[in-house]
This record gives C-alpha cells, structure tokens and sequence, in this order.
C-alpha cells in the first residue's frame, strides 16, 4: 500500500548503511528506498514537534498526521470543500 511506502519511507532512516553499501556525497541509506540510497536527508525526527502541554507522541505520531493531511488533499472533492469554506468563512 502506497500509505505503508511512504510511511517507511519518512521514519526507516538508519544511521549507517549495512556492511558493503557505499553511499555517494549527501546520501543517506533508508532499506524502504530501492537500492536505499536516498538523496534526500532524513526529515523528521523524533523530537522535531513540541506540543503545549508537554505530551510527548512518538515517533510515528508526525508522518501519520503528515500522511493523513496529504490523502485528504488528494481526495478529488477536497478543492470544492476548500473552495467552499474559504467562501463561507470570507
């Protein structure tokens, strides 16, 4: 599932990649990737958000909220909606 994939993808970052992967200047290794060389850098993080009252959500709390925000964007009714509350809130 493509929900699964990008989810992977956005948290499996390891430190170092497994004993025979090289990786090029400004790689990084994520075994989700195919080939798990990523050229793009691990973006979230574990302590990346802080919350008001202190609650501490998890790791996987972010890319869950992240990943929700961009299958409602994509939903095929969402611009009518957004066209429709910009309308009535104005």
């Amino acid at each position: 599932m493509l929900q699964d994939y990008i989810f992977s993808l956005l948290t499996g970052y390891v430190d170092e990649p497994p004993a025979g992967v090289t990786l090029g200047e400004g790689q990084a290794y994520n075994p989700y990737f195919p080939g798990g060389a990523l050229s793009m850098v691990q973006q979230l993080f574990n302590d990346s958000v802080q919350y008001e009252d202190g609650a501490y959500r998890g790791g996987g709390h972010v890319p869950c909220a992240l990943l929700a925000a961009i299958k409602l964007a994509l939903q095929h009714e969402y611009p009518t909606r957004l066209t429709l509350t910009c309308t009535v809130v104005v």
